[in-house]
């Protein structure tokens, strides 16, 4: 983990893919706090992570 100038934090987490990844940033420790800035697979991975969770659970 890194504090950055602009005092936010680089936090650097070893996964075995992005979905692992993604289980971990569900945390509800980190869930909401963090923003992902890149690889854009990572961002599009989570987004349709997200999006087929909420179709799960439509009624």
């Amino acid at each position: 983990m890194r504090v950055n100038k602009d005092k936010s934090i680089t936090f650097i987490v070893i996964c075995k893919g992005m979905r692992e990844l993604i289980y971990e940033l569900l945390n509800p420790l980190y869930f909401g706090e963090f923003k992902i800035i890149q690889p854009v697979e990572l961002q599009k991975a989570y987004q349709d992570y997200l999006t087929s969770s909420l179709d799960a659970i439509e009624v």
